[in-house]
């Protein structure tokens, strides 16, 4: 299809070419291509969700893995303040 055209063509010539194009389209062929790309956006739309997912899990994971790190941080300084005041 691109072959067809040139630095020299115009826009009149490619208004025939899209009207001969048309002129022969039927409508399966237009319900065929909307039924492929509605496939292509459910297959996007369930990728889309399972990296939201992955995301999702991944951040309460590290969140957890923080709090339980101060935790173990703020333990581990009250020990030291405690030890420290017994002397």
């Amino acid at each position: 299809v691109g072959r067809q055209y040139t630095q020299d063509t115009t826009f009149r010539h490619v208004l025939v070419r899209l009207k001969e194009a048309f002129k022969d389209l039927k409508a399966s062929s237009i319900k065929g291509c909307i039924h492929k790309a509605d496939r292509q956006l459910y297959k996007l739309e369930e990728y889309i969700k399972q990296k939201q997912d992955e995301d999702a899990s991944g951040n309460v994971s590290d969140s957890e893995s923080e709090s339980d790190n101060n935790s173990d941080s703020d333990s581990s300084s009250n020990e030291s303040s405690n030890s420290e005041s017994e002397t």
